[in-house]
């Protein structure tokens, strides 16, 4: 999935190759419909959720240059919320042309919290990896210093707070049925290997690492860590040397010869060539690539692109999908 905005050239203004903008969307290849499940939709062009981007304007006006599908930013799914006027103003699609697509921010932490006191209370866990593979377990695996500290077991059973994380604690919170929580955290438990796949997106959000943290110790105390079909989070396909270089497919030879330190590329962006050694640029500069496309990951700082000459962003998706 790919959306490539066409960030600066205005109506009747002409951009890289003398597009306008409307006219780059139409150029686009794209099948003449696609249909998900019973939802037929006019064409492959999706626009990617982009938290402070894609707001109901920003949805419109792609959906008017020929986008098929568009959606929200996050929205979350905690209904003590849904009357707040963030999330009124998230969740309102007025004008919209369906089919109205929407990314939900869970409460996933609170939901994996009740699949381990399922695994905990009913011995699910996987014991022996537990001993000898984690830390901070329970009162047993504290490392130095922190043996009188609140220790994993003790958060999810409520021996402090006295607020167990039971299934039925979770589904006020989750809007899911305290039974289809068990029934997942047994399955997940019982089933080996289990791989819980939480790619790049769900830390995106107020308080996502605690998602990450979540969904790693249910794989660890399941024992789906180092092991064929286990793991929690990622891509899985981390560097050969161990790094932390991830890549879906092998990148080949990089042709351009200069680099920048990440938080400099929008400053590439509007200045280009004109940054030298001085500037941070490392390689040889006359390793410039003069193409039109930067493929960078969502930065509100995008914008500043509309201050110099037509910039193209394309946004990707981790999967290839039918787009």
């Amino acid at each position: 999935m790919a959306l490539i905005i066409d960030s600066a050239a205005g109506p009747g203004r002409r951009g890289v190759g003398g597009y306008t903008r409307a006219s780059f969307f139409s150029s686009l290849p794209r099948h003449s419909t696609m249909r998900i499940g019973a939802i037929e939709l006019p064409n492959s062009l999706f626009v990617a959720p982009m938290a402070g981007v894609t707001d109901r304007p920003f949805r419109q006006l792609c959906r008017t240059l020929g986008a098929g599908y568009a959606v929200s930013e996050m929205v979350t799914s905690r209904r003590d919320l849904w009357n707040t006027l963030k999330t009124s103003r998230r969740a309102n699609h007025d004008g919209e042309p369906g089919p109205i697509a929407v990314q939900i921010a869970g409460t996933d932490a609170a939901m994996m919290s009740a699949m381990a006191h399922v695994m905990l209370s009913e011995g699910l866990y996987d014991a022996d990896f537990v001993r000898t593979h984690c830390l901070g377990f329970d009162a047993s695996q504290m490392p130095p210093g922190y043996e009188e500290a609140e220790n994993f077991s003790d958060y999810i059973l409520g021996r402090r707070d006295h607020t167990p994380k039971t299934p039925e604690w979770a589904e006020p919170i989750t809007a899911v049925p305290a039974e289809t929580i068990r029934r997942i955290a047994r399955q997940y438990a019982t089933l080996k290997p289990g791989v819980l796949y939480q790619g790049t997106g769900m830390q995106r959000r107020a308080y996502g690492e605690q998602v990450v943290r979540a969904g790693c110790v249910l794989a660890a105390i399941t024992g789906n860590v180092g092991v064929p079909g286990g793991w929690a989070s990622g891509l899985g396909l981390q560097a050969p040397d161990g790094g932390a270089i991830w890549n879906v497919f092998p990148p080949g030879p990089n042709p351009v010869g200069a680099s920048i330190p990440v938080f400099l590329w929008t400053e590439a962006v509007l200045r280009g060539k004109e940054l030298g050694h001085q500037h941070g640029v490392t390689g040889h500069n006359s390793g410039w690539i003069d193409g039109p496309f930067l493929s960078v990951a969502d930065d509100r700082r995008a914008r500043a692109g509309e201050q110099g000459d037509t910039v193209k962003l394309a946004l990707g998706a981790n999967f290839l999908e039918d787009t």
